[in-house]
């Protein structure tokens, strides 16, 4: 029986943490909540999830550290992830694609 997909979606704000998890899965994708930077970064090393969608303004660790810090280790490099800035521009997109992440999603939702 082949696993589900796994999404770590990271965000201080519970309201779309808990939005974001409904709608994944209803498309069957298993989701790992997380509400700060750090919280984040020790559930992707321990379940090493298939997507990190991660927010930018997170306390205790922003989003650009997480995927920085992902992309810097081996085991979790290949990891693909998204940054969600609050007011997405150029500058705030493509500080997260020149750490590493793959695509940024605009906010709100």
């Amino acid at each position: 029986m082949k696993s589900r997909p796994k999404i770590l979606v990271a965000d201080d704000a519970p309201d779309n943490v808990a939005l974001v998890q409904d709608l994944l899965a209803v498309e069957g994708y298993d989701v790992i909540p997380a509400y700060d930077g750090e919280e984040a970064l020790l559930k992707i090393r321990s379940s090493l999830p298939d997507v990190v969608l991660l927010d930018i303004n997170m306390p205790r660790m922003d989003g650009y550290d997480v995927c920085r810090l992902l992309k810097e280790d081996p085991a979790t490099a290949e990891i693909r992830c998204s940054c969600s800035p609050p007011w997405p521009s150029r500058t705030t997109g493509s500080k997260g694609l020149q750490l590493g992440a793959e695509d940024y999603l605009a906010k709100p939702f």
